[in-house]
């Protein structure tokens, strides 16, 4: 989203009554800005400051900093940028420290990443939005008046990702032992602990993992994060 892209809303705004946020309530929609890229958070703040009836109430940078200001303020809304670089395990978790201490914010992740599995993680760690930064920002505005309202959003884009991983058929010849250890995987076991529910040696359950990643072709554990809930194998 650049300033472009933001100056055609800014003109509608008066114009077009479907954009405006403030018709929601006499209230106003409060709403937290997490993203650590200053020009990305100063632009996306600058169209969110256009439109009546949502007040930013924090715009906190890094985990930590994030869930004090969440605890604080309690904000209606969760905009939330993760890192582009950040593993989903790491994402996943900073959504649910944020939840813990604001459980009935509502939390629309804003990503540039096209990856069905990663939407799919943070979906399932209780966000209620995923939209792609590419996104028109009315479609953005959109997503927060249906949040506040407790309906989901997802990009389109990203659905379509999701519809195709859950038509895939097959589990790559899996053994029942490999699904195991895919599912405790998945769930964040460490070779220790799955080794003693499994009653297997580590040295066993490593070469398990070996054989997952090759059989699924992913790079590593998060690739089988990513396969387990592309194929609901994790409940």
């Amino acid at each position: 989203m650049n300033s472009q892209s933001l100056q055609p809303l800014r003109n509608r705004r008066h114009d077009d009554p479907k954009v405006a946020v403030g018709e929601r309530s006499e209230s106003p929609l409060t709403l937290m800005l997490v993203d650590d890229e200053t020009l990305v958070r100063s632009a996306i703040a600058a169209l969110l400051r256009e439109q009546t009836g949502i007040e930013i109430v924090a715009q906190p940078t890094g985990a930590d900093s994030a869930a004090q200001a969440a605890n604080g303020h309690k904000p209606d809304i969760i905009l939330f940028g993760p890192p582009e670089a950040a593993s989903v395990e790491t994402v996943v978790e900073e959504i649910g420290q944020m939840l813990k201490v604001s459980p009935d914010s509502k939390t629309i992740v804003l990503s540039k990443r096209e990856d069905a599995g990663f939407a799919r993680a943070v979906l399932l760690a209780g966000a209620v939005g995923y939209m792609l930064m590419r996104e028109d920002p009315e479609d953005l505005l959109k997503a927060i008046l249906r949040a506040s309202k407790g309906h989901p959003s997802i990009s389109p884009t990203i659905a379509i990702l999701i519809a195709q991983a859950d038509s895939r058929n097959g589990d790559g010849d899996l053994t029942a032992r490999e699904k195991e250890v895919l599912q405790l995987v998945a769930l964040g076991h460490t070779s220790n602990e799955i080794a003693a529910q499994l009653f297997l040696s580590t040295r066993t359950v490593e070469s398990h993992r070996a054989n997952l990643i090759r059989k699924l072709g992913v790079e590593n554990r998060a690739g089988l994060v990513r396969y387990a809930l592309d194929h609901d194998l994790v409940s």
